[in-house]
């Protein structure tokens, strides 16, 4: 990928859309986020809402990935309201 000032859930987003090469599995998501976290990027970064990856991937039901960024550094919290 360029070196585009994304946000982790902006990036799986994108490579689901775009690049149609992810399986069509339930573990398509965390496949990509640890393959993301491999490769630098950051567990924790929020956006100006004040929501993370790993709040996102909990609000759509997606575990699996919130567990891969919790154990890679991400705060397991929500934005305050």
């Amino acid at each position: 990928l360029p070196d585009m000032d994304l946000y982790m859930d902006q990036v799986v987003m994108l490579l689901q859309r775009y690049l149609n090469f992810l399986p069509e599995d339930e573990h398509g998501n965390a496949a990509i986020t640890a393959l993301l976290l491999a490769h630098g990027a950051e567990a924790d970064r929020r956006d100006e809402e004040g929501w993370n990856a790993w709040a996102w991937a909990i609000e759509k039901g997606a575990q699996d990935v919130a567990d891969l960024l919790e154990e890679a550094g991400a705060e397991p919290a929500f934005p305050e309201a």
